[in-house]
């Protein structure tokens, strides 16, 4: 009797420690987050390198929102005078997930095992010669020639991922490989992964640098965004990211969601194909960018979220040129009849007398609905003057062979693509690791500056060459700035708390620095 006693007695005490102690400090709830798409399917080599989206792996080093680096899986670098070898010093007290030691050894065998591959993310690094590991934390990588933006390469879109050298030594087939329990460094350790469900994952306690403050995180797949917003709604995730312009208000009205907002995060751009039609004349292409109201687009698709662009960098960097691309539909008509175009019947007819037909190519999800209206307002201004512009819609995975077979495209790319004069060697005639640029275009004197920039050390002269660059493509508009994008999230104040943003790589949830930015709100 005694012990029964005694055991009710411990069973109540169990209860009132429950009811008396917050919840979350007997059993933290995890961070409940949306993701499009299984994460990390197949492998981190799969996915490119990314690290900063990774969460579980780590570059050497991540670009912050500064302009400048941090170090990651490297403590500290340096150059020589010519920026042709790049010295790391290590992090000593990292370890892979399943406890063995982080080394040298393991960034001179990504490096080598990409290139013995043939991953495609050996083409990123296509200017290293060789790597040196004078010692366990020291890691040397010498350049076959000058390159100033070295860490460009390693710390961004996409990025190096190191990979521990313990496992993938074993992988003799890298590109079909399916890594069932993922092993890096990062701040997170793989749990388990429900395809096409979650994949879910742990605070790593053995962690070397600054520690998230959740212990338990899951990426829940959810590829719709009306469905995203009703889970955050109804308290089953506690953010999204991506958020419409147009959908913010409304989330913001509904009880215990915030908005978060990160300015100019992204550039949008109307893309010619400079292969095809019409396009091929960058007669015509000048033409048409003056048709291009970016007020009128700023205002009614991002809703005071967005500003127009006139430079192919960010506005706070190199170009502060007026815009010579203003729109201008007078001076419009002037340059279509320079190029031999003539008004019949309200439509624009070509020199052969056939009206003027474009094709814009939409697909994707998320961005694709700002790209779709940013498109029907260039659709309607376009017509003023007799264009007929078809919009296009395909499906994802044909993308990027439709862009090669049509007229428009338009292009989003994050700011961190866009804040340094090297970003504009995109525009380069085979820029796309290798490949031909997504433009067609191609320019023997932007080729020849952009190689000379890509070897220039000093700053003044890096200045002079894009400014030369730019105005190469203000004649030639393979492409047109449209707007600067701001980057939207809507969270649960009732769950979560944002300490300090302002070092968020992409502006999304999925990047390690957003992540250590959240805080658990503690139940009350």
């Amino acid at each position: 009797m005694a012990k029964i006693r005694s055991r009710v007695g411990l069973l109540a005490m169990g209860l009132f420690l429950f009811w008396a102690v917050p919840h979350c400090l007997l059993a933290a709830e995890p961070l409940v987050l949306p993701v499009a798409d299984d994460f990390l399917k197949g492998s981190i080599l799969h996915k490119g390198g990314g690290p900063t989206g990774s969460l579980l792996y780590e570059g050497l080093v991540t670009k912050n929102s500064r302009g400048g680096y941090d170090g990651w899986l490297a403590e500290s670098w340096k150059s020589d005078a010519a920026a042709q070898v790049w010295t790391f010093a290590l992090v000593k007290n990292a370890r892979w997930h399943d406890g063995e030691p982080f080394t040298a050894q393991d960034v001179k065998f990504t490096y080598e095992y990409m290139k013995e591959k043939r991953i495609w993310l050996s083409t990123v690094l296509w200017m290293v010669e060789r790597v040196e590991c004078p010692d366990d934390y020291t890691a040397v990588f010498h350049l076959q020639k000058s390159f100033p933006t070295f860490l460009d390469h390693l710390s961004h879109c996409p990025g190096i991922a190191i990979v521990p050298r313990h496992i993938w030594k074993d992988v003799a087939e890298p590109m079909r490989h399916e890594d069932r329990h993922p092993v890096g460094t990062g701040p997170f350790a793989f749990v388990r992964r429900v395809p096409g469900q979650l994949f879910e994952m742990k605070r790593f306690e053995g962690y070397h640098g600054r520690k998230p403050a959740f212990e338990q995180m899951i990426l829940r797949v959810i590829n719709n965004a009306d469905i995203r917003n009703l889970a955050l709604k109804s308290g089953e995730i506690h953010a999204v990211d991506g958020v419409l312009p147009w959908i913010a208000p409304l989330l913001e009205r509904k009880n215990h969601i915030s908005l978060l907002c990160h300015p100019n995060k992204r550039l949008y751009g109307l893309c010619f194909n400079c292969r095809i039609g019409p396009t091929a004349s960058s007669g015509f292409r000048r033409a048409l960018a003056h048709m291009v109201n970016r007020q009128r687009i700023a205002e009614t698709v991002f809703h005071g979220y967005g500003s127009p662009a006139f430079s192919w960098l960010m506005t706070d960097r190199i170009d502060k040129a007026p815009d010579a691309l203003a729109f201008d539909l007078d001076h419009a008509r002037k340059l279509f009849a320079e190029a031999g175009y003539v008004m019949e019947k309200d439509l624009l007819c070509d020199p052969t007398g056939q009206p003027v037909r474009l094709v814009f190519v939409l697909g994707g999800k998320g961005a694709a609905c700002v790209v779709k209206k940013m498109a029907e307002v260039l659709r309607e201004d376009f017509s003023r003057l007799g264009i007929t512009l078809e919009l296009k819609q395909v499906d994802f995975s044909m993308w990027s062979k439709e862009v090669h077979k049509n007229h428009l495209f338009m292009s989003g790319m994050p700011d961190l693509m866009h804040d340094e004069a090297d970003d504009l060697t995109h525009f380069q005639t085979r820029s796309f690791f290798g490949r031909p640029n997504w433009y067609g275009y191609s320019s023997e004197e932007f080729d020849r500056l952009a190689g000379r920039l890509q070897q220039t050390v000093a700053g003044d002269e890096r200045q002079r060459l894009a400014l030369s660059m730019q105005a190469i493509l203000l004649h030639d508009v393979p492409a047109v700035p449209v707007c600067h994008a701001d980057s939207l999230m809507a969270y649960r104040t009732d769950k979560i708390s944002f300490q300090d943003t302002g070092e968020t790589m992409y502006g999304n949830l999925v990047d390690l620095n957003t992540l250590l930015a959240i805080t658990p709100v503690e139940a009350q």
